[in-house]
């Protein structure tokens, strides 16, 4: 890995705001110069493996014998009961399993059968949210994060990946007109980035709004570092019992 930041450098927790008005926390997944690949749901940076990350919750089916699944047993695993989905009919389960709790509802007598779910189907609401790139989110890629100072051409074929950069982000005027790409008045054939870029990603990698539909994330709309946890509730339960006293004042090092 010479040349490189140790991988963990890859998954710092940090915020984002929608063009400034929201902000989100997710971690950065790929850095400037980086090329980001999603297949059947897993990280790929640069070719290599994205190793897992503690907490991370994809979602299953779980089918079970028709014996449920137990209060307790939800609970104990960390899994509220607005993220629990019964199809009764067909004694199925939709569940956020972190790696942890898919091996626990995996040893359960009751458990029939856990499938992963994947999504399959383009659509539009997945970035760059026009042409004809057949993204899911998870299946995504094979993506480049523009670096500062990096030239790259441009095509009406690879423009829908660079248009907001270049017309929004980078604040310049930007028209396509008989199949040829103008920027400020003149026509272009390339394009050299004035910010570095990233790409983020929730934990809860089906249920997230992140990089894989707004796009890349800009240097400036990064605009700090969570460093602990100073509250955390639990949902399902009244004050003060909602109250997770073990999940507070927990420094956050990734």
């Amino acid at each position: 890995k010479a040349g490189r930041e140790k991988l963990a450098q890859h998954y710092t927790i940090i915020s984002r705001p929608v063009d400034k008005r929201e902000h989100y926390v997710k971690r950065a997944v790929a850095l400037p110069g980086d090329s980001l690949e999603i297949r059947h749901s897993q990280l790929y940076i640069n070719g290599r493996y994205a190793e897992p990350i503690d907490g991370r919750q994809y979602v299953y089916f779980v089918t079970i014998n028709g014996t449920p699944i137990s209060n307790q047993a939800f609970e104990k695993m960390g899994i509220a009961k607005d993220d629990i989905l019964f199809d009764r009919e067909n004694q199925r389960y939709q569940l956020p399993l972190t790696d942890k709790n898919l091996r626990t509802v995996q040893s359960m007598s009751n458990v029939v059968s856990v499938e992963k779910y994947e999504s399959t189907q383009p659509m539009h609401y997945i970035f760059p949210n026009e042409g004809n790139f057949g993204w899911t989110e998870d299946n995504f890629g094979p993506l480049w994060i523009p670096k500062k100072g990096t030239t790259v051409e441009l095509t009406t074929e690879n423009l829908p990946l660079y248009r907001r950069i270049i017309d929004v982000y980078e604040a310049n005027d930007l028209e396509e007109r008989d199949g040829k790409i103008f920027i400020n008045g003149k026509e272009a054939t390339s394009y050299t980035f004035k910010m570095d870029y990233y790409f983020m990603m929730g934990d809860n990698r089906h249920n997230s709004a992140d990089s894989r539909f707004w796009g890349f994330v800009p240097e400036d709309h990064v605009v700090g570092r969570p460093s602990f946890v100073w509250l955390s509730i639990d949902k399902d339960k009244k004050f003060p019992k909602n109250i997770r006293w073990n999940h507070m004042f927990r420094s956050l090092k990734e």
